[in-house]
């Protein structure tokens, strides 16, 4: 019978590492025609159910991985990726440059480990002849059509689990994350400028910092090394669904753009916060985010929001502008922590709808941030709330609808909130923001004592003008 495969245990590719054999594996199968190599769970140069990767294994087009119950090791100490698609710090940036057709797929428990931290993270990268900190992701890929992957647990990340950049026609399902958030910026899956025509879906466990990530960024290293000549970076046609799990201390997803990338057609459904609930919120200072790092890291572990649309940092010229962040679908979203949306700089033409705050909730809708630093608000224009649902709470600095602004002026136009069911809380509405804000059904017990009365808006609750 002739091979299906090329497995890692083949004789004549065994070499005197892991992560060299695993190479030559690859190399192998191109060479055959054969494409398609097995990691299985035993490794026969040790003997170990275990294979210790230092160096990258590079991938190249119409290739497959199968990780059959294998267990996959960063090891201690080492500075470089598990899986990567080009040599050292030269992608290939241009449209000729595109790869093709690489799938992972994990079977059974495939399992990518990041081990212990290495002394390479944000701080460092690039400094005392250390890379870059990109080097530490698992799962580092750029400018490819047609990618898989499939069923695998990352754990601990020394970064984020999987960067993408440039990529389109992707399916990224049945991934688990496994962060104990003892390293910086433990995110679970990133994409990238120039990422589209993605779905997401079927995501499990807890990330350190963002469990999934769109990320507009046109910073020094994405239009100096990652920008692909002939591609724009926007990120747009991406559906995420079945979302089951949660952060540390940051979001479990979270888009923002700034320096003109745009994020569009983007929708999201069926997101579930797993954390337990805030174990002290009955912190002395009710302002969550001035303390966030405080009490996240000595104390409770809890996101700040579930989903973060737009932030004001993370920019080299400007942040976003309207027409930037648009055609963004939310819905099926379940909070247990600080907040269920969190929205900042700006969106138009949007729809939230069933999104459900338990009493553990700060609020329900806020334009607030993570940091006080950062400006708070958001310019929002013809967007649609819907079937919103907050339990009671007995929270001091609970506000179901926080709409804050801090720095420059932040304006409401054609925004629209159906069906707003709001048990029991402190306040209902703080609306610091600038045009109008329409309820068309808010049903709550006297509301009417729970609203502060803006200054320079106007706010219609059940067709009466407040």
């Amino acid at each position: 019978m002739l091979a299906q495969y090329i497995s890692t245990n083949d004789k004549d590719v065994i070499s005197e590492s892991d992560s060299r054999t695993i190479q030559n594996a690859v190399n192998k199968a191109k060479h055959t025609g054969l494409n398609r190599v097995l990691i299985p769970r035993i490794n026969d140069r040790t003997g170990k159910p275990q294979w210790d990767v230092d160096e990258a294994v590079i991938l190249s087009s119409d290739i497959e991985i199968i990780l059959d119950n294998c267990y996959i090791r960063q090891i201690d100490g080492s500075m470089d990726n598990v899986f990567r698609n080009y040599p050292q710090d030269a992608p290939r940036c241009t449209i000729e440059g595109q790869q093709e057709n690489i799938r992972i797929i994990g079977l059974g428990q495939a399992v990518i480990d990041g081990g212990n931290p290495n002394g390479l993270e944000e701080f460092t990268s690039l400094k005392n002849g250390l890379p870059h900190i990109s080097r530490n992701n698992p799962i580092l890929l750029h400018n490819i059509r047609n990618l898989t992957i499939d069923n695998i647990t990352i754990k601990n990340p020394r970064w984020w689990g999987i960067n993408l950049h440039y990529v389109d026609k992707v399916r990224l399902s049945n991934i688990t994350i496994d962060a104990q958030n003892n390293m910086r910026n433990q995110d679970g899956i990133d994409l990238r400028c120039g990422c589209h025509d993605i779905v997401i879906e079927n995501i499990f466990g807890q990330s350190g910092d963002d469990l999934i990530a769109l990320s507009g960024f046109w910073g020094g290293r994405e239009c100096k090394t990652w920008a692909v000549d002939g591609k724009d970076g926007d990120i747009h046609n991406i559906i995420i669904r079945n979302v089951v799990g949660t952060s540390a201390e940051c979001t479990l997803i979270a888009m923002r753009n700034n320096d003109g990338v745009k994020l569009y057609d983007i929708t999201v459904d069926g997101v579930y916060d797993t954390i337990n609930g805030i174990q002290n919120k009955n912190i002395e200072n009710s302002n969550i985010f001035a303390e966030r790092h405080q009490w996240t890291r000595q104390g409770a572990k809890t996101p700040y929001t579930v989903i973060r649309i737009g932030q004001a940092a993370f920019c080299r010229e400007r942040l976003n502008t309207m027409g930037e962040v648009y055609g963004i679908t939310v819905k099926n979203v379940h909070a247990r922590c600080n907040a269920a949306i969190m929205l900042n700089a700006t969106i138009e033409k949007s729809y939230f709808g069933n999104i459900y705050a338990g009493s553990d909730c700060r609020c329900l809708i806020s334009t607030k941030s993570s940091f006080d630093t950062q400006n708070f608000g958001v310019d929002m224009r013809d967007v649609v709330f819907e079937n919103l649902y907050y339990k009671d709470s007995d929270r001091e600095d609970a506000v179901a609808f926080d709409l804050a602004v801090t720095g420059e002026k932040r304006t409401f136009e054609n925004v629209i909130i159906k069906n707003a069911f709001i048990g029991n809380c402190k306040k209902l509405l703080n609306m610091e923001h600038e045009g109008q804000i329409l309820f068309d059904g808010l049903y709550s017990e006297d509301f009417e004592n729970r609203i502060d009365n803006p200054a320079n808006a106007k706010i219609v609750i059940n067709d009466i003008e407040r």
